[in-house]
């Protein structure tokens, strides 16, 4: 992930949420706003590119890494919502 105010990269949300509440002194709603305001863009920038986490609705361009933090193999991902 990267921070869309000084382009410094993130490996997750997390990483980039302290980020933006100690370097830029946001708010946690403004972190809140900030991530719908990126997902929003990102949706309507990149639909055909990505593919959307159904547990998380997170946009990745490849969930086979992804579906690892949540902890499920992807044949188990497949047959729930495939």
């Amino acid at each position: 992930m990267i921070c869309n105010l000084c382009k410094r990269y993130f490996n997750n949300k997390r990483g980039l949420s302290k980020h933006l509440q100690q370097k830029h002194k946001m708010s946690i709603n403004e972190i809140l706003r900030y991530y719908i305001d990126i997902s929003n863009q990102f949706k309507s920038e990149n639909k055909e590119e990505y593919i959307q986490c159904k547990i998380c609705n997170d946009w990745f361009k490849s969930l086979q890494y992804h579906i690892r933090s949540h902890n499920i193999s992807s044949n188990d991902y497949k047959n729930a919502f495939w």
